[in-house]
């Protein structure tokens, strides 16, 4: 080999044992998925190796929902920390980034379950007529709900879709939250004697369901109301003006 041969070949080998990071993984391991309560700030604790280097290392956090933090980098224990609140349940794709200032990188994902806060849900009257027009009252217990200030952190609340009449706060034995609703705001038909109605509450975000919570009623009537297939309106319309009979359907006059 001739000495400009000889000299590339130095040339070449200097260069390999200089490249920077970038030609390295950092390997990062995001942590278990996980299942939290709605109410709950999500805690991640990241690990990361690096072949190379053991500083000037940063990193990012995705949390699947719109929003990036800066996660906090230990470079002693080579560990990324972040925390975040949800708006609203649901399962969400957590990507944790670590990057080095040289161009090294890596990248893992988490999955993050929120579920809703368990709403203690109670309807009165029990037992409710389909074709009433009458009250019905949600009641909510505040006492037991972790972490979640239902006055203060509830944008809405819906039951079985419908926006309650009007909203009343008692402070008693620990706080209850009452919802009015109209009955006729629901099609309360059902394959049985009772149907199962729904509570589900928005944050003040407006972004989704963080609270939920179901109870069950009976249905009272007579034979003709639980015919299958016939509708709460369609048996208002042929019911006579007696008890629960819609407003503006009155009673004919018999010769």
């Amino acid at each position: 080999m001739n000495r400009s041969h000889s000299g590339v070949l130095v040339i070449l080998l200097l260069a390999l044992a200089c490249t920077p990071a970038a030609a390295t993984g950092i390997v990062v391991d995001a942590g278990e998925d996980q299942t939290v309560c709605a109410a709950d700030a999500v805690a991640i604790n990241a690990t990361f190796k690096d072949p190379v280097f053991a500083d000037n290392h940063s990193a990012r956090v995705a949390w699947g929902d719109g929003a990036v933090d800066a996660g906090e980098v230990d470079e002693q224990n080579s560990t990324v920390t972040a925390q975040h609140a949800y708006s609203a349940a649901g399962t969400y794709a957590v990507e944790v980034n670590v990057t080095h200032i040289d161009g090294g990188y890596g990248t893992n994902t988490l999955n993050v379950t929120v579920e809703p806060v368990p709403l203690t849900t109670k309807i009165v009257p029990r037992s409710l007529n389909p074709w009433s027009n009458g009250i019905m009252t949600v009641f909510i217990t505040l006492s037991d709900i972790c972490g979640l200030n239902l006055a203060e952190d509830i944008g809405n609340y819906t039951l079985n879709g419908a926006e309650p009449e009007r909203v009343h706060m008692n402070m008693k034995n620990g706080g209850t939250l009452m919802l009015k609703f109209r009955r006729q705001a629901f099609d309360l038909d059902a394959e049985g004697d009772e149907a199962t109605l729904q509570v589900n509450a928005t944050g003040n975000s407006g972004q989704g369901v963080i609270a939920s919570g179901k109870d069950t009623v009976k249905i009272s009537g007579n034979g003709e109301g639980h015919q299958k297939g016939t509708s709460a309106t369609e048996r208002g319309n042929n019911s006579t003006k007696e008890k629960g009979t819609p407003p503006g359907q009155l009673k004919q006059k018999t010769k």
